[in-house]
């Protein structure tokens, strides 16, 4: 079974990948555009695009890490939190933050992640084509994906029972990816998981 869902912590190298294939293609016309913009400052750079001054940009760095890092859980499924770990990375405009939790005991392990990627759409359609509205639902005998909401934010689940793993990621304000993911631990209390995240704190981030 194809498996569409993509997880967070390959979302760092798609996001440089993107980033270096628009600059690529961009042309002469997107190098001259650079060349203005870095002698511009900020509200320049916002005239010039026409946005009114202290409106968000197009491009504009995400929250810094911490702020996502303080919505990971101590615990999850039942598992002591084993470790974290965060990191900011910008790319020009293309800033994102993300943060960590794992949890692990008696073979058991889930994985807690909070992504944002900013103002850049071009990632979460590339990452996540179905937040839009777009249904995925194919079943198997190796496993399930489907998509589904979280307290009404679109989300995709996936199960693959040959390697009793599954994933439940749900995107926000077109913005914020989280994903509750598992070994050996059942969908069921990886949705319990998500349903226990403060989503509303993060949407209003």
């Amino acid at each position: 079974m194809k498996k569409n869902l993509l997880t967070i912590g390959s979302l760092a190298f798609l996001v440089a990948s993107l980033f270096l294939a628009c600059q690529n293609n961009s042309g002469e016309t997107a190098a001259e555009e650079t060349a203005t913009e870095q002698t511009q400052t900020q509200p320049e750079q916002a005239a010039s695009r026409g946005f009114k001054e202290g409106e968000r940009l197009p491009g504009i760095s995400a929250v810094d890490w911490s702020e996502l890092q303080a919505l990971v859980p101590n615990t999850a499924a039942g598992l002591p939190r084993t470790n974290a770990g965060e990191d900011k990375s910008n790319l020009g405009d293309l800033g994102f933050s993300h943060a960590l939790g794992i949890y692990e005991k008696d073979g058991r392990r889930v994985e807690v992640q909070f992504l944002d990627s900013g103002s850049q759409k071009t990632i979460l359609s590339a990452v996540a084509p179905w937040f839009k509205g777009n249904v995925v639902e194919e079943k198997g005998a190796e496993g399930s994906e489907m998509t589904t909401t979280v307290k009404g934010y679109p989300g995709i689940e996936h199960i693959d029972r040959k390697e009793n793993t599954a994933e439940v990621s749900i995107v926000i304000k077109d913005r914020f990816v989280v994903m509750v993911a598992g070994t050996n631990v059942p969908i069921e209390e990886l949705r319990k998981v998500m349903n226990g995240l403060d989503l509303d704190k993060l949407a209003n981030l």
